[in-house]
């Protein structure tokens, strides 16, 4: 089955990164809405950028949560 694979890291390195696999033609289901911290898992990650409003367009047809933050969300 096809993937994307994407790397994001504050520094480069082997320490701090995270690494996300997109599968290709995997259906699942948003259950965003029912998310309540604290719960099990990883709760955020945080990394610097230049410019929050370019940062956002670029993630949120990926990731539509992302499109729900209204500018300010981020502080």
């Amino acid at each position: 089955m096809p993937y994307r694979a994407g790397i994001v890291y504050p520094v480069a390195g082997e320490f701090g990164r995270m690494e996300m696999i997109e599968v290709m033609g995997l259906e699942g289901f948003d259950y965003s809405d029912q998310c309540e911290a604290p719960n099990l898992g990883i709760l955020a990650v945080r990394y610097p950028v230049k410019d929050i409003d370019q940062a956002r367009q670029r993630c949120s047809p990926r990731w539509p949560v992302m499109a729900r933050c209204q500018s300010g969300c981020h502080r």
